[in-house]
């Protein structure tokens, strides 16, 4: 069977090419790091030629840059080039430990707390930019976790933030991601429905604030629609809600 699997970097911005015939082609290469490093601890690397074509190639173009991670699945050919067929931006798994990705965008101070649990419980974890949400599991690129600092976070995104929030809800809903929203609000607020007694204290300056109830209407919708689920814990307890979260999948697709 030929059959590949690659995990690295982009070594450049990609960029979007056609053929005679108008057919998108991106030709690409990604620097795939060896298991060992050399005597001086500096890793060593080996520097992958790939091509991808038609949609893939126009995907990766418009949504990857320089230097991001990204894993590729498709055939060797004797002209030792890649075919990429899907998204599968994933990374090395190995043996029975969990690896999650972590998106650039959670910065380190933000996520210190998570990261201590992670080591705690011999999760393995990068960093680097994600497709859509915050957290991955490395070979499950289709469930993500997307983690809001408390009910007002949430509140800007439906409101002010709405556009943007929509068209990342379209985005995981186009290519199959099922979003897992992890909320840390903690203050009595353990599923969704009881969102609906939340007290928003931004109502005391602006009669137009969203209510406990108005926001759960919201929130239902979006998760009818969208396919997506609103989950909530303490913030102390991020890092293990993640870990459950993500260890649901079994490494399923």
């Amino acid at each position: 069977m030929n059959n590949i699997v690659l995990a690295g970097r982009l070594t450049k911005a990609p960029e979007l090419k056609a053929t005679n015939s108008g057919v998108d082609v991106l030709p690409f290469t990604i620097a795939v790091n060896r298991a060992y490093a050399k005597s001086n601890d500096e890793v060593t690397a080996d520097f992958i030629p790939c091509i991808a074509w038609r949609k893939t190639a126009t995907f990766i173009s418009k949504y990857f840059n320089k230097g991001d991670g990204i894993v590729i699945k498709g055939r060797l050919e004797t002209r030792k080039w890649v075919d990429i067929y899907r998204l599968m931006m994933i990374c090395l798994f190995r043996g029975d430990f969990m690896t999650i990705q972590i998106d650039t965008r959670d910065k380190s101070k933000a996520i210190k707390q998570i990261v201590s649990t992670f080591n705690k419980e011999n999760v393995k974890y990068f960093r680097s930019k994600l497709f859509i949400g915050d957290y991955m599991r490395m070979d499950n690129p289709f469930l993500v976790v997307d983690r809001k600092q408390n009910l007002l976070e949430v509140c800007n995104n439906v409101c002010q933030d709405h556009k943007r929030f929509i068209a990342e809800l379209k985005r995981a809903k186009e290519y199959g991601i099922h979003i897992v929203f992890l909320v840390e609000h903690g203050e009595n607020i353990g599923k969704l429905e009881d969102v609906r007694e939340w007290v928003n204290p931004r109502l005391e300056k602006s009669p137009l604030a969203l209510s406990g109830e108005q926001l759960y209407k919201k929130l239902s919708i979006i998760s009818n629609t969208f396919d997506t689920e609103f989950v909530f814990c303490n913030k102390q307890d991020t890092g293990h809600r993640i870990i459950e979260i993500l260890g649901e999948s079994n490494g399923k697709s």
